[in-house]
């Protein structure tokens, strides 16, 4: 996993944004993340529907946990998001808390009383798979609503090495999308290098996706869009000025 955070990428920016607008990102330690999902789902995602991955930090200690009731804890852990899915739209949220301590606690009470059958998350599956793949790696619970098209994430802490580690396993986190477009070679490839230490192998594969779909040839009518708008109102003023001369 990378050592240092990515915080731009050709799949990022003003550019970017406005050729896969319908997938964002938010609460991100970086933008890798954001850049994976966008480079997986650029051809897989209809284009009546979203995709976005979401953080969010619990802001409460263990003692603060274990001082209220479980529907209380369990209001911190659950995302209203999760609560109140928007329709056609593909989620992955991660909920991990900024207290050292808080982790494992978190997850003994989301796993005591989350999933299907529980209280809470009753329209989800624990995916114990992904657990157990990511066990060395990073502390997780993964469920997962197909109906709900969301995968939430459970994790007892969220530093850059667990960050980059758990794009790894995207294609799990939106099955649907993926159930009739398997990973080509070279995304298997761009999955493989969130592994390494040196992003560099990342980047490189990232700027062959960008020459694929001419990245750089949208990135300069961007930016030429603005000089455009400059010189045609110019243009209208010299065309003014001699219409009323």
């Amino acid at each position: 996993m990378f050592t240092k955070p990515l915080y731009s990428t050709v799949f990022t920016g003003e550019t970017a944004d406005r050729l896969f607008s319908n997938v964002t990102a938010s609460g991100c330690l970086d933008s890798s993340f954001f850049s994976t999902i966008r480079i997986l789902l650029r051809e897989r995602l209809p284009k009546n529907m979203s995709a976005r991955i979401v953080c969010k930090s619990v802001h409460f200690s263990e003692t603060d946990i274990l001082s209220v009731t479980t529907a209380q804890a369990m209001g911190w852990f659950v995302p209203g998001d999760v609560q109140c899915p928007m329709p056609a739209e593909n989620t992955i949220i991660i909920v991990f808390p900024l207290s050292s301590g808080a982790g494992a606690k978190m997850l003994e009470i989301v796993k005591a009383n989350s999933g299907d059958g529980k209280r809470y998350l009753s329209g989800y599956t624990l995916c114990e798979d992904l657990r157990i793949f990511y066990a060395r790696k990073v502390n997780a619970l993964f469920y997962h609503s197909e109906t709900d098209r969301t995968t939430v994430i459970f994790a007892d802490k969220l530093e850059l090495k667990q960050f980059h580690a758990l794009q790894m396993m995207l294609p799990k986190y939106m099955p649907a999308l993926f159930k009739n477009a398997p990973l080509t070679e070279v995304e298997t490839a761009l999955l493989k290098s969130l592994g390494d230490k040196s992003a560099v192998e990342y980047e490189r594969i990232l700027e062959k996706f960008a020459k694929s779909i001419d990245m750089r040839a949208e990135i300069i009518r961007t930016k030429l869009a603005g000089f455009e708008t400059v010189f045609e109102r110019m243009r209208l003023d010299e065309i003014r000025n001699d219409i009323e001369n």
